[in-house]
């Protein structure tokens, strides 16, 4: 398609639900090309035939289209016609413009190709989706497209309301109960994934110690890790934190009085992103950010590995 013949460097598809995380992909792209978002261009469209714009935009007049995909999409009214539009273009021209980021670990739709490219947005986070999108724009060709006064306004002015509803929330009652549910599901996450390695037919023997309601230790044969909350307030999160500790032994209960010597220690702080997702951040590394699951996963990983280190 000849350059001119597209208005969009790239048009999101989501659901509803998903503007906000829809926005915040945008916001880092808005710099340096132009983007569609359905709710930015409703004035646009006012007045024309929704189907035949919609069908416009992702069919012809985006040169990269990423769908925000979860279970629902293509389900509802414009969902339906934006994934007609986004087939009849691929099998008219390929599906090299299409980038598919899924939200919550569901499977691709069965028309998409296996070699396509599918993202999980608990491994890329924004910036990592928005990364891929920007390197795939410049790959198909894309015209750098420096933002003007007015539009740089309104993009900061965006980040600058979601930072202060963030930074309200965690300093609130709601926010603390937030936390107490996110803690709630990393010690559920920690006892089943246990449980399930407790079943392997393993050498490592992982273990699952309550020590108290807000403190957990996971033993190996040879080393072993801890989960510890801490809320001092109930109307904010100020002062609170995940602590979580490795140690170079395995635990031993309180009763034998010995205590494994500490190899590690991070506290992680409970925060939005920019999309309102609930995470986990490492003190002094905010740019890194865990889901409960992603959080557990990763020290569970690493409690194999130095388990087989240890032992080798």
């Amino acid at each position: 398609m000849p350059e001119a013949a597209y208005e969009y460097e790239v048009a999101f598809s989501f659901l509803a639900d998903d503007e906000p995380l829809a926005m915040s992909i945008a916001d880092r792209l808005r710099d340096r090309m132009r983007v569609f978002l359905f709710s930015e261009r409703q004035r646009e469209l006012a007045g024309k035939d929704g189907l035949e714009e919609f069908s416009a935009v992702f069919g012809q007049k985006a040169r990269v289209v990423s769908v925000l995909y979860r279970q629902g999409w293509g389900t509802t009214r414009w969902t339906r016609v934006e994934e007609s539009a986004i087939k009849d273009r691929a099998f008219d021209r390929g599906w090299d413009f299409l980038i598919v980021v899924s939200l919550d670990g569901s499977r691709a739709p069965v028309w998409l190709p296996r070699t396509k490219l599918w993202l999980g947005f608990d491994r890329y986070g924004v910036g990592g989706a928005a990364s891929v999108i920007d390197a795939r724009v410049q790959e198909a060709g894309g015209q750098v497209h420096e933002e003007n006064a007015i539009e740089r306004a309104e993009r900061l002015a965006r980040i600058e309301k979601n930072r202060a509803e963030r930074e309200a929330y965690l300093a609130s009652p709601a926010g603390v109960q937030g936390a107490q549910a996110e803690v709630a599901k990393v010690f559920e996450h920690l006892q089943t994934q246990v449980d399930a390695l407790g079943k392997l037919d393993t050498p490592f023997k992982i273990r699952l110690i309550n020590t108290h309601h807000d403190t957990f230790f996971i033993s190996s044969t040879q080393v072993s890790l801890s989960f510890g909350w801490s809320c001092q307030y109930s109307n904010t999160l100020r002062g609170s934190g995940l602590c979580v500790a490795e140690y170079s032994a395995p635990y031993s209960p309180p009763e034998l009085r010995r205590d494994p010597e500490i190899s590690g220690r991070v506290t992680f702080r409970f925060a939005l992103d920019s999309t309102g997702r609930r995470v986990w951040l490492p003190e002094g590394d905010p740019d890194h950010t865990f889901t409960s699951q992603g959080l557990v996963d990763h020290y569970l990983k690493r409690l194999l590995d130095r388990t087989t280190e240890t032992q080798g």
